[in-house]
């Protein structure tokens, strides 16, 4: 897979393609949209691209750290081009478009657990589960993977994640459709894009002390793959 130099000049290749979107040369059937900028790597999304590349690579915590880069592209939407949704991640929704764009934050996706997490003893076994969140923005980094002589390579790979922050559940959910707490998250996860389900739409459940949100599908063919794990 080689680095499309372009990308470092993205508002000429967006009016080539498309006034807001760019098709992702590393992942297919992937288109990614406005809006775009180039930058440092922020604090707060760097533990969970460092345990996201720890993961893939299967390296250490320290050897990692190694592999982060120092700036990476943003990019605000993502929409898989066999008819998927679009997703907008919501760090990236101004003031006057949050009521418009809210509803294309939340979303299901896959991402890898160590099902003994609970359990320190028992060595680290990981399990692929589905979870529901809020996309906050799509980040395209290129890993120099000569950073950690253990991998013994001297490529550098170019990969597209998301970063999301999943929702919290009511411990007991009536129905079919699950009940999350309204503004309650879980740290910030990087998943990778090709784990992103679809959108999920959100229905307020109106009580006095504790508000929530049911979550509903707008497509029903993704509650055939596992709804509740």
């Amino acid at each position: 897979m080689t680095h499309d130099k372009s990308l470092r000049r993205p508002n000429v290749l967006l009016n080539a393609l498309s006034p807001s979107t760019l098709s992702d040369p590393a992942v297919a059937d992937v288109k990614l949209g406005n809006p775009c900028n180039e930058g440092d790597l922020p604090c707060q999304i760097r533990l969970p691209v460092r345990n996201f590349l720890a993961l893939k690579y299967e390296v250490n915590n320290d050897e990692a750290a190694c592999l982060l880069p120092e700036t990476a592209e943003f990019w605000g939407r993502i929409q898989y081009l066999d008819g998927g949704d679009m997703m907008v991640g919501a760090d990236t929704v101004t003031a006057e478009g949050k009521e418009q764009g809210r509803d294309r934050a939340y979303i299901k996706f896959y991402h890898a657990v160590d099902k003994y997490r609970r359990n320190q003893r028992k060595t680290p076994e990981m399990e692929r589960r589905d979870s529901h969140g809020q996309l906050c923005r799509i980040v395209r980094l290129s890993v120099n993977l000569s950073n950690v002589p253990e991998l013994d390579s001297d490529d550098v790979d170019h990969l597209t994640v998301a970063i999301v922050r999943s929702v919290k559940w009511e411990m007991r959910n009536p129905g079919p459709m699950p009940f999350f707490q309204s503004g309650e998250f879980s740290p910030l996860l990087a998943v990778d894009i090709d784990d992103l389900r679809c959108l999920v739409g959100r229905t307020p459940d109106y009580r006095p002390h504790q508000p929530r949100w049911e979550a509903r599908y707008r497509r029903p063919d993704v509650m055939d793959d596992g709804f509740h794990n």
